[in-house]
């Protein structure tokens, strides 16, 4: 799981609970200040991820 701009509380309340979590599964979930992050397309194609986030899939404007 990968969570982008998430809020510095997220991020350091991550940073807190991660080392109570078994090693497996803290790997599996990923907590980001930033847009975007080049771990990430290791896991994800661009064509998946809109432009904003820095993919190649365009930016979806409506939702309904």
């Amino acid at each position: 799981m990968y969570t982008l701009n998430c809020p510095s509380t997220i991020y350091w309340g991550w940073k807190l609970v991660k080392p109570l979590m078994e090693e497996t599964t803290a790997a599996k979930i990923s907590f980001i200040k930033d847009s975007t992050t080049e771990d990430m397309w290791k896991h994800i194609d661009k064509s998946q991820v809109e432009k904003k986030f820095g993919g190649t899939a365009a930016n979806v404007e409506t939702y309904w």
